[in-house]
């Protein structure tokens, strides 16, 4: 190895520790972003993580941003949720949501979402009527060691 290369492999080694560690880095280096992300920030990437995942029927997924304290009006705790959206993944072979931004109200370690959608879904049996539903939900969350949780879904009443 001749002494060009040597320097390009040390240099790219340097670079890629750099990255690496740059949260411990006290300069700002240009194109890479060490900011957190805001609460409300959060909050967003959870909420279109979990639409995502009911959009592809992926139940781990969805249940992943959803706290083991969740309990809504409908009387569901987490595993009864789970249960609920088992049965409707099942059933429904395609879902399809549309979303307004929401309108997030963060508090401490709690926060509120104003959620306005529609959703569309197609069952695999004739048996099951297709879903068309419109309207508008709080979603409430909660920090939990660190991370933003959903721990209720709620009417606007």
């Amino acid at each position: 190895m001749n002494k060009r290369h040597l320097f390009a492999s040390g240099l790219c080694l340097l670079a890629l520790l750099a990255v690496g560690c740059a949260k411990d880095l006290p300069i700002d280096i240009p194109g890479l972003n060490l900011a957190k992300p805001s609460d409300t920030e959060q909050i967003r990437t959870i909420l279109d993580d979990a639409f995502k995942a009911m959009e592809g029927r992926r139940l781990n997924k969805v249940m992943a941003n959803v706290a083991e304290k969740y309990y809504d009006e409908e009387g569901r705790d987490y595993e009864t949720l789970r249960e609920y959206l088992e049965t409707v993944f099942r059933r429904y072979r395609e879902i399809i949501i549309t979303r307004a931004a929401p309108k997030i109200a963060v508090e401490g370690d709690r926060a509120k979402a104003l959620e306005t959608f529609g959703t569309v879904a197609k069952p695999f049996s004739q048996s099951d009527l297709p879903i068309n539903l419109q309207g508008q939900v709080y979603v409430y969350l909660e920090k939990i060691d660190g991370s933003w949780k959903i721990v209720q879904w709620g009417s606007l009443m």
